[in-house]
């Protein structure tokens, strides 16, 4: 199994471990300016006693009592560094076997070995699994699926017998001898559609009367010639002459839409084409072209 980096709880055994753990360290602190063989003099008799990379970082932040370390300083270099804090976790028992001796590292690491067993382990539990073979009843019922896809209707037709039954029990909600209501063309735009821009061209058609209107244009003509600053007796004659025209206004739409003059069957006719040619919105042309047939 090859490794691209040194794992970083494996306790380096040799001096090839020891550079490669070295190296991991100081990329781990971004140590640039680290020197790599000072280092490595420095931490390999760490190593030998048990330590690791990732107990070392531990080591460099924390105190055995758990108290944080000192920063690293402007002037300290990389190996002064590591060598100052690491002086807090050396055994000053009276049990130590010398003045030398250090105290376990605060996380366990692996040896090599056994990492590489439990890597090893991990990947074979991780590896995607080849797909077993069925069996002659899972044949079996893989045919008996197949077959059962095969005969199923198209998409479309399955749509189109969903929208037959959704219509039969639609149906079927009608009273007794009722029938169910035609659809509505598409052309066709809905009622309340149609009597809303009937409203909008009433209004649009009253309000140009009143634009129209001889009494309120002269009237705001004398306010325009006398310096766009009305008196108060012009603003009354105005609001006279308007309140008249939108009166004049209403009426016409009144005299628009009362009954006119009897038409005689055929001119009624024509009278209803028209009507309905202009609640569907056909076009002037097509209106005219029909009227001439």
């Amino acid at each position: 199994m090859r490794l691209r980096d040194w794992p970083v709880n494996v306790i380096p055994r040799n001096s090839g471990d020891v550079a490669a753990a070295v190296e991991l360290l100081c990329r781990r602190v971004q140590w640039t300016d680290a020197n790599r063989g000072v280092l490595e003099r420095l931490l390999e008799p760490w190593f030998a006693e048990g330590w690791h990379v990732q107990a070392l970082l531990h080591a460099l932040d924390h105190r055995p009592d758990g108290s944080a370390q000192n920063r690293r300083g402007k002037d300290e270099t990389a190996d002064e560094f590591v060598r100052n804090r690491l002086r807090y976790w050396f055994d000053e028992s009276p049990q130590a076997e010398t003045a030398h001796s250090k105290l376990p590292p605060p996380k366990p690491g692996l040896e090599f070995g056994r990492y590489l067993a439990l890597a090893q382990e991990r990947q074979r539990r991780e590896a995607p699994r080849q797909a077993a073979r069925l069996t002659e009843r899972g044949e079996r019922a893989r045919a008996r699926a197949r077959g059962i896809a095969r005969s199923r209707v198209d998409p479309v037709q399955r749509g189109r017998e969903q929208a037959e039954r959704m219509r039969t029990a639609m149906d079927s909600l009608l009273p007794p001898g009722g029938t169910a209501p035609e659809p509505q063309p598409v052309g066709s735009p809905p009622r309340r559609l149609r009597d809303s821009t009937r409203d909008i061209a009433d209004f649009a058609a009253r309000r140009s009367l009143i634009r129209s209107d001889p009494r309120v244009r002269r009237c705001v003509q004398e306010i325009a010639d006398s310096g766009g600053k009305p008196t108060r007796e012009q603003i009354q004659v105005l609001r006279g002459a308007v309140l008249q025209a939108r009166q004049s206004a209403r009426l016409a739409s009144l005299d628009a839409s009362a009954p006119g003059p009897d038409l005689t069957p055929d001119a009624q006719r024509i009278l209803d084409f028209l009507e309905n040619v202009v609640d569907t919105a056909s076009p002037v042309d097509a209106t005219l072209a029909a009227l001439e047939q």
